[in-house]
């Protein structure tokens, strides 16, 4: 099977979310007819039947911060890799963070993913934990490619400025409820941007692996 570890914020933080966006999105209107620039990127736009939402938020299923990509992986290598992460993990901290408003994309497609904040150099710190553990059990990973960002909606091609800017504004000052990252989970990610993930394992970290 193909192996990522991912941290999945509480339900109700992503429901946080959710709702946020939901509220935020009816007020951005339709996309403009026009080519817009944002984010260094052009995109041409066209004309859309029936009004399409300008913001489309994920299911809470989606939200889920990608730490790294094991590849795939033999169910032998599977266990030792889950059994090495569940040792090392008792000696790691737990930060504390928050999804914040700051916006952004990753890749080249119109996910938009917010930023965490809260003690994101703790964050990193987890993910390097991860690649040295990861390391042991057999498994080279980069350790250079993790990003603190939420995935939480899809934009519509066409948005216009004067949409954009109602995001952002709706957004600016939002700063989720914090919680513990005392968990690391194993997941099985599916092929498709609108595949939900697969829990397989979960790794308790620090004092709440006792």
């Amino acid at each position: 099977m193909y192996l990522s570890a991912v941290l999945l914020p509480p339900l109700a933080q992503r429901e946080e979310v959710a709702a946020l966006l939901a509220d935020v999105g009816g007020r951005m209107g339709a996309p403009a007819v026009e080519s817009r620039k944002r984010w260094g990127r052009s995109r041409p736009s066209s004309p859309t039947a029936g009004e399409a939402p300008a913001l489309t938020p994920l299911s809470v299923g989606l939200m889920a911060v990608h730490v790294t990509k094991f590849g795939y992986v033999e169910p032998e290598a599977g266990s030792r890799l889950r059994t090495t992460l569940e040792r090392d993990a008792l000696g790691w901290t737990a930060p504390t963070v928050h999804v914040t408003g700051e916006l952004s994309t990753h890749g080249s497609d119109e996910r938009l993913h917010l930023a965490l904040g809260g003690e994101v150099d703790g964050l990193r710190a987890v993910f390097r934990e991860i690649t040295d553990s990861a390391k042991r059990a057999g498994f080279m990973l980069d350790r250079r490619s993790f990003r603190p960002l939420l995935p939480v909606a899809d934009l519509d091609d066409g948005v216009s400025d004067e949409a954009l800017a109602t995001l952002v504004a709706g957004l600016e000052d939002f700063a989720g409820t914090p919680w513990p990252v005392d968990v690391v989970t194993l997941a099985r990610l599916g092929f498709g941007s609108s595949d939900e993930l697969t829990e397989v394992a979960t790794i308790p970290i620090g004092a709440s692996a006792g």
